[in-house]
């Protein structure tokens, strides 16, 4: 939800650039996409404290692993019926 909000800002930047024909409006909305996106990134510390919330449910998930694993070897969810 957040990426879309973030880069729902740099869409409108961009589009208001053809609709207003001034390079102006994408950079007014540029800064906002940018700080949008650098704010839900992840980091050491989101990545430290979403683990410490797994642990405390009992997951037996590694995170950092998790993450680290190429799309193609990540285990498909099972349906509950």
């Amino acid at each position: 939800m957040s990426w879309a909000l973030a880069n729902g800002a740099l869409l409108a930047a961009f589009a208001g650039v053809f609709i207003a024909g001034k390079v102006w409006v994408f950079a007014i909305g540029m800064p906002f996409g940018a700080l949008g996106l650098v704010i839900i990134s992840p980091s050491r510390a989101r990545i430290a404290h979403d683990q410490n919330r797994l642990r405390t449910v009992h997951s037996k998930i590694n995170l950092l692993d998790a993450l680290m694993l190429p799309n193609s070897e990540v285990p498909q969810r099972i349906k509950k019926r």
